[in-house]
C-alpha cells in the first residue's frame, strides 16, 4: 500500500517491512524469513514470555491475570470455587461471582474456554471475562495527556 501512495504521487523511495520483536528486543526485517520461520519464530516468542509472567507471579506472589466468573446461584459459585481450588487454581468466592488467578495469559484462556465449554455446564456459568491484574498503587503523578 505504501508502494502505491508513492507512485500515485510521483515519489520514489524505499520501503521496508518490519516488525517488533520482543523476544530479540529489535525490529527485525519481516521479509528475512520464510513465513514459516517467521511463525515459528513468533511461538518460541509468545512461549517465552508466557514464561516469564508465570516467573514474575511466582516471584512476586501476585497473579499476572484475573478472571472473573458469573455464576447463575451462590450454590453454583459455591461448588465451582471448591471444584477450581481442588485443581490449584487461586479463587475467590463473591457471592454468585469468582475471582480466579492465573499466573499467564494462557493459563486464563485456558480456563475461559474450560468454564465456557460443555464439561462445565452443570456450574451453570453464565460469563468468563478477564484481564489483566493490575497491582494497586497510588495514582500516576503529574498531569493526564490525552490525545495526541
Amino acid at each position: 500500500m505504501a508502494r502505491e501512495v508513492l507512485a500515485r504521487h510521483d515519489v520514489s523511495a524505499p520501503v521496508r517491512i518490519e516488525r517488533w520483536s520482543s523476544w530479540e528486543e529489535e525490529w527485525l526485517d519481516a521479509t528475512d524469513k520464510p513465513s514459516a520461520d517467521v511463525a515459528a519464530e513468533q511461538q518460541a516468542e509468545h512461549e517465552y514470555l508466557q514464561e516469564q509472567e508465570r516467573e514474575t507471579s511466582v516471584t512476586t506472589g501476585r497473579p499476572a491475570w484475573a478472571m472473573t466468573v458469573e455464576l447463575r446461584s451462590r450454590r453454583d459459585a459455591v461448588a465451582l470455587a471448591g471444584h477450581l481450588a481442588a485443581q490449584g487454581w487461586q479463587v475467590r468466592r463473591l457471592r454468585k461471582d469468582l475471582i480466579v488467578w492465573a499466573d499467564c495469559e494462557d493459563d486464563a484462556k485456558g480456563l475461559d474456554r474450560a468454564l465456557s465449554g460443555d464439561a462445565y455446564t452443570a456450574f451453570r456459568v453464565r460469563r468468563v471475562s478477564y484481564g489483566r491484574n493490575i497491582p494497586p498503587g497510588p495514582p500516576p503523578q503529574g498531569p493526564l495527556i490525552f490525545g495526541p
